[in-house]
């Protein structure tokens, strides 16, 4: 039990050594799964297993229904921007396109983790990570309750099968 708690300590911090030291995220990271993968109610085993097989798939689906929404949400970004500029609304167009970017960040995550997903390498559940981290700060932006309720789901799910990836 010690040797595994070991290999896991040093396992954990070559994993985080490519972050520059100055980063939060691998405390980040500790700190939910700490919490959303321990300290809550588990998914059972098979579930894991079978929840990490399919997610390059429903990334896949996701990225494929994402696209067409990133082109609609440029389209009226350019389209109303002029025009709350013009009412005296300025935010409005640093809002939606910081919203626009996070979208687009959080969508080449998400396709730079599907080769890694099909897979199970553990880059793709780190490339996933962020991509939701990147949603869920978009939401938290936003006062958008439901997207962040649903990031929250996200991160559950992410957790309880990162012990898939290897």
């Amino acid at each position: 039990m010690e040797q595994h708690t070991q290999d896991h300590n040093t396992h954990h911090q070559a994993e985080h050594h490519r972050l520059p030291p100055y980063s939060a995220l691998p405390e980040l990271e500790k700190f939910l799964d700490d919490n959303l993968g321990h300290k809550v109610p588990k998914i059972p085993e098979h579930w894991r297993k079978t929840i990490a097989k399919i997610s390059p798939w429903i990334t896949l689906v996701a990225l494929i229904f994402g696209l067409p929404v990133i082109f609609a949400a440029i389209g009226l970004t350019a389209l109303f921007s002029p025009i709350a500029a013009m009412s005296g609304v300025y935010s409005w167009g640093i809002w939606s396109g910081s919203s626009l970017v996070a979208l687009v960040a959080s969508l080449i995550l998400e396709v730079l983790a599907l080769p890694y997903l099909f897979k199970l390498k553990k880059e793709g559940w780190t490339y996933l990570f962020y991509a939701t981290l990147l949603t869920l700060v978009s939401h938290m932006l936003y006062f958008d309750f439901g997207g962040i309720l649903g990031s929250i789901i996200s991160l559950y799910i992410i957790f309880q099968i990162k012990n898939q990836y290897k």
